[in-house]
């Protein structure tokens, strides 16, 4: 007997259970399709119609996945097909179609091909961009004397005209993460002299860090029906590799060919080379609305103001031709009880995949610092202990970011424990030495937090021990420690801290007269040291960004801890 044969005695019975079903309604029939005097042709006609059903479904269970693929790509195609969530969407303007600065206002739907599909992936931009009608021709180093000048060659597109206030001579630092971050870092802590040359004339300028307070996509929050997914978007690594080039005299009409001059100082030949592709004009940061919003999403008329595209864009609609320089992948991870940890991972060619891991999978983590002293060896590390609570997993090359969904509502950034910290084995910025990352940091933590899993993450949420950390030898830095505590104060108005008691060399805070315990402490502890080894950013532009209601954000903690 085949697998066939069982299908067709199912239909057969089914097939005569419907025949008997016929005759209580219709007797007159019994003559013809009674069981002991059916005629052959009913009979027949019987047997077809159980032979042709048990075939369907025979067919149905062996290509069911295909089935339900096909359904699932009509009903929610992000799920099964991958599609970027994020990008960095370049618009570089077209010659004798572009001549003058323009707008792309915040909001702009931006389409694009995707290869193998038959649909085209919306991205809508994150921010305001004004375009200058520039290309850039040539950049030239030179290496003297410790010193490394960095000089772009901008041409201005035929018959345009423009103004530096009316455009953003604003840039992406396209380079592979680890070189990025050694670029960024020195153009704010390197650069002695920036300066724009126009008409033979040098007018002095400066670098403005252009961070992720910029990039604010709150503004989608009423049309997404995951807003978790959008918590994870701001913390792409890439919102801290843009920057500005602001000149003195903004209003500077420009007409013909100019120059950027950046000098650096050299001394350590950690300058990396710059090249006609490092630092790109005109880039934003855009969303994949469709995945944002697990729906398909149709085009509607006037929502953009140019209907811009990505690789196939309409000559006769598009002012710019628009490319896509990194995109991002986020799985969505929000899977038993919220218990989940995210990672990003360094892919080729600087593109990068956000994935999860459940939190069944590993039950312990480990982390630790390191201070940047020559003399001290790795005897003299010490160990910060936690017990288990939920875990935030990171990479090497990932800042430490509260990006994960967790149990304290969808408004709030995840809170999270560790249970043992050891030494770590790599900095997050493997290019830039201790010393270097000393003094990027302005007061704390020679290197990064690097986690590590053993085993994964506990699957048990358990209360924790307050954190203290040990060590007469770091006095100074301590004391380093609370004035960024203090300078943390100021900047989030969120957080009343009351004051912060060095009680011998141990560390505790306090707020209101009641230390933080459980997730609220750790909370604290782990933005405290964001704000520390990233003090060019607006932690609280932020918290603005993740929290519907900051000044109730202590409360919320509160409540959802009890």
């Amino acid at each position: 007997m085949t697998v066939f044969d069982d299908y067709l005695n199912k239909h057969l019975s089914e097939v005569d259970k419907a025949r008997a079903d016929f005759l209580r309604l219709h007797p007159s029939l019994e003559n013809v399709m009674g069981r002991d005097v059916i005629s052959p042709e009913v009979d027949v006609l019987n047997k077809s119609l159980a032979y042709l059903a048990a075939k369907v479904e025979q067919k149905i269970d062996q290509s069911y996945p295909d089935v339900i693929l096909k359904i699932f790509d009509l009903l929610a195609p992000e799920f099964i097909r991958p599609q970027p969530s994020a990008t960095i969407l370049n618009f570089t303007p077209k010659e004798r179609v572009m001549l003058s600065a323009v707008t792309i206002n915040k909001g702009t739907q931006v389409f694009s091909s995707q290869e193998g599909a038959n649909r085209n992936v919306i991205f809508t931009t994150t921010d305001l961009i004004k375009v200058p009608p520039l290309s850039l021709a040539e950049v030239a180093t030179e290496r003297k004397n410790h010193k490394v000048k960095v000089v772009l060659d901008y041409d201005v597109l035929e018959g345009a005209v423009f103004s530096l206030a009316d455009a953003d001579m604003r840039f992406f630092i396209n380079r592979q993460l680890s070189q990025a971050y050694s670029l960024y870092y020195a153009l704010f802590n390197k650069s002695v002299s920036v300066c724009y040359i126009i008409n033979g004339k040098k007018i002095p300028a400066t670098i403005k860090d252009y961070g992720s307070n910029r990039f604010n996509l709150k503004y989608l929050d009423r049309e997404c029906s995951r807003i978790n997914l959008f918590q994870e978007f701001i913390s792409f690594p890439e919102r801290f590799l843009f920057f500005e080039i602001i000149a003195g005299g903004k209003n500077i009409t420009i007409d013909k060919n100019f120059y950027i001059e950046i000098i650096f100082d050299d001394r350590n030949n950690d300058v990396v080379d710059i090249d006609i592709d490092t630092f790109i004009l005109g880039c934003v940061a855009g969303i994949n609305l469709e995945k944002a919003t697990a729906i398909p999403i149709k085009r509607k008329p006037g929502t953009s103001q140019y209907p811009l595209y990505i690789d196939s864009y309409d000559e006769s609609y598009s002012i710019c031709d628009i490319k896509r320089v990194r995109s991002f992948t986020v799985t969505d991870g929000v899977k038993k009880d919220y218990q989940a940890i995210s990672l990003i991972g360094d892919k080729v060619g600087g593109a990068y995949e956000k994935v999860t891991a459940l939190a069944d999978k590993c039950n312990q983590l480990k982390f630790s610092l390191r201070f940047p002293s020559d003399d001290l060896s790795d005897k003299d590390e010490e160990e910060i202990i936690f017990t288990d609570l939920e875990v935030f997993h990171t990479t090497a090359y990932e800042r430490m970011a509260l990006s994960s969904v967790n149990k304290l509502g969808d408004g709030a950034p995840a809170c999270f424990n560790v249970k043992n910290i050891t030494r770590i084995s790599e900095p997050l910025l493997p290019d830039l030495s201790g010393d270097s990352l000393w003094k990027l940091s302005g007061c704390f933590s020679g290197q990064y937090f690097n986690i590590e899993t053993k085993d994964g993450l506990s699957k048990s949420i358990q209360s924790w021990k307050s954190f203290i950390y040990h060590g007469s030898k770091y006095q100074a830095i301590i004391n380093r420690f609370v004035d960024s505590i203090k300078s943390v104060n100021r900047k989030l108005s969120a957080f009343p801290y009351k004051d912060v008691i060095l009680n011998g060399v141990d560390i505790k805070i306090e707020v209101n007269g009641s230390k933080f315990s459980d997730k609220g402490e750790m909370y604290l502890f782990f933005n405290i040291l964001k704000e520390i080894m990233f003090d060019r950013v607006d932690l609280g532009s932020l918290y603005r960004l993740l929290i519907t209601d900051v000044d109730n954000m202590v409360d919320m903690l509160w409540t959802n801890i009890k």
